[in-house]
């Protein structure tokens, strides 16, 4: 899709039409995907930016001045698009929408996965590849700077698919800069960019194994250090803190009946498999959850007198160890087509090694996981 612009930027009159004509006015992108923009942009000569915008940052009037009928009809053809829209008069005034959210989406059901990446394909009109890296990365970003009616519309399509809808307003938001692997010149010289930017390092990020630099961050700050290290090759990551999950990992406990009941209501173990479990640690017993939500995961355990540690998921890359070896055409398959492996490497880690290496996401190991175990196929995430 191309680059939005604000809606502030938006040439849009605040009436849709001079006397005797009418105007389109577009309340929700709705069911519709970008190739709506395309479509458009063929059929009336109007930039496909402007059109965009004008969709993804509604309400907003998207064309003026037409003659009734013509209006009527472009509305009718619309709705059966998906869009939400109406024939308005020329003394009917619009209130444009904002351009302030950014939406990221957590896959929490993933027998649902090729519906979740079919949706993806149609909103956005991207390829299947496309939308399986926009899923699997971490955070799952699907699209920024668009309006509250664009969220609404989103959170209608995903979250019947059991997705969750992370919902920021990035000028408000903070922000965590952490940095990847990489060398001890390369980690100073990054350390050096953001105190010249006047950002307080965090003292313990001294240590070369600790991803992260600096917390808390501003919006202007973060654009201001994205644009220092876009020209760098520093493997820096400013992650907004309302997209960030962790992995919730129970490290020690004693086996009590409360902590069953915990475990029970709380990650949605059957009762039967919680002593396997126990049995188990350390082991992440509430995956993927947001920060406020493991805190309180982590003081409930406390209370009960377990051990646990959240981890932050945008760096966590993992493997599969493969401990049963089901379907073994149907294993290789999946492994080629979700995983991305060559027909050779799926021979190899199904056959052979009983392994795939990685690095993947936790999205793409979890989804990996799920489809094995569909094809009889038993795996074991960890942790590189």
């Amino acid at each position: 899709m191309p680059e939005t612009t604000t809606a502030s930027e938006s040439s849009d009159p605040p009436s849709l039409g001079s006397e005797g004509s009418y105007g389109i006015l577009v309340h929700s992108i709705g069911t519709a995907g970008v190739s709506i923009v395309s479509a458009l942009g063929n059929a009336s000569g109007v930039p496909e930016q402007v059109l965009a915008l004008r969709l993804f940052q509604a309400p907003s009037v998207l064309f003026r001045s037409l003659p009734k009928d013509l209006a009527g009809e472009a509305v009718a053809i619309l709705r059966g698009a998906g869009v939400e829209c109406e024939v308005a008069g020329p003394d009917k005034s619009c209130t444009p929408g904002d351009s302030e959210h950014e939406v990221a989406l957590v896959v929490r059901d993933f027998g649902r996965m090729g519906a979740v990446l079919e949706a993806v394909m149609l909103f956005l009109g991207v390829s299947t590849a496309e939308a399986r890296a926009i899923l699997c990365r971490s955070p799952a970003v699907l699209l920024g700077r668009i309006s509250a009616a664009t969220v609404d519309a989103i959170e209608r399509r995903f979250k019947p698919l059991g997705v969750d809808v992370d919902v920021s307003r990035p000028a408000t938001s903070n922000f965590d800069v952490l940095i990847g692997p990489c060398s001890a010149e390369q980690r100073a010289a990054a350390i050096t960019a953001v105190k010249a930017l006047g950002i307080a390092v965090k003292p313990a990020s001294t240590n070369e194994s600790n991803p992260l630099l600096a917390m808390g961050i501003s919006h202007r700050d973060a654009e201001r250090l994205h644009g220092v290290a876009s020209r760098s090759k520093w493997p820096l990551v400013i992650v907004n803190r309302e997209f960030q999950r962790y992995d919730v990992r129970l490290d020690t406990a004693q086996d009590t009946p409360q902590l069953r009941t915990f475990l029970a209501e709380t990650a949605n173990m059957p009762e039967r498999v919680i002593p396997k479990v126990l049995a188990r640690l350390p082991i992440v017993t509430h995956p993927c959850v947001t920060f406020p939500r493991m805190g309180e995961l982590l003081e409930s355990m406390r209370v009960l007198g377990a051990s646990a540690s959240g981890h932050l998921l945008t760096f966590q890359t993992f493997s599969l160890r493969i401990t049963q070896v089901g379907d073994i055409a149907a294993s290789k398959l999946i492994l080629r087509g979700i995983g991305g492996l060559s027909e050779q490497a799926a021979e190899l880690a199904i056959t052979r090694t009983k392994e795939v290496k990685g690095p993947l996401s936790s999205t793409l190991a979890r989804w990996l996981r799920h489809e094995l175990d569909r094809a009889g196929t038993k795996s074991r995430m960890g942790l590189l």
